[in-house]
């Protein structure tokens, strides 16, 4: 069990430190520039580690919560604490992969025909939805740990 939540504190570290990275070091100059090159140059490197990170939280997380609690009617239970806690932490991954999902389906092809422009500030928004989400991600592990909300 030890080493399945190492991987899965890994993965957070990899998954939100990169997030915090895009949030404060390169959306503040795509937005004021109106220009979204380097922040595509730098999902395009982090986007394979970051994805690997995620698919790492996603199977080491399952795996945990399936060693608290096999019942997944608790995952969802506001009585049976702290297991409700997973189910937040599940409804916080299906919002994150709607966000990704349409940036990468929709905003970023849009982007690579045009890095300037109005869909800039839609990625911009995109990243920063996805960095506050991956900060609750942590927000909700802590408080598991600690018996709850």
């Amino acid at each position: 069990m030890g080493l399945v939540l190492f991987l899965h504190l890994l993965g957070a570290s990899i998954w939100v430190g990169g997030h915090l990275i895009l949030a404060i070091r390169f959306i503040p100059q795509a937005w004021r520039l109106s220009d979204a090159r380097e922040l595509l140059a730098f999902e395009q490197k982090y986007e394979p580690i970051g994805m690997t990170a995620l698919a790492a939280q996603i199977a080491t997380g399952l795996h945990l919560a399936w060693a608290y609690s096999s019942d997944m009617a608790q995952w969802f239970d506001p009585h049976a604490a702290p297991m409700h806690i997973i189910g937040y932490k599940l409804m916080t991954l299906l919002l994150t992969a709607l966000i990704a999902a349409h940036a990468r389906f929709r905003v970023i092809p849009k982007l690579q025909q045009q890095p300037q422009g109005a869909w800039v500030k839609v990625f911009c928004v995109h990243v920063l939805n996805v960095t506050a989400l991956a900060i609750v991600f942590v927000y909700l592990g802590v408080v598991f740990r600690f018996g709850g909300i």
